[in-house]
């Protein structure tokens, strides 16, 4: 395996872990939209923001 192969792997494997850091945490920023467009109340987002790091969570253990 050259060197720029393995340089290149290091960067999909990079962008991939920083894309998905990056989808964990964009459902903060969109909480006000969730709450205007679907009616929900502030309590319902946080329901839906711990069912969804419980899912993640548990989907972490191999």
């Amino acid at each position: 395996m050259t060197s720029a192969y393995r340089w290149a792997i290091l960067a999909v494997a990079m962008a991939a872990f920083i894309q998905t850091h990056l989808h964990r945490m964009a459902f903060a920023p969109l909480i006000p939209t969730f709450v205007d467009d679907l009616g929900l109340t502030y309590a319902a987002t946080g329901t839906i923001q711990t069912a969804y790091f419980w899912t993640y969570t548990a989907a972490q253990i191999p």
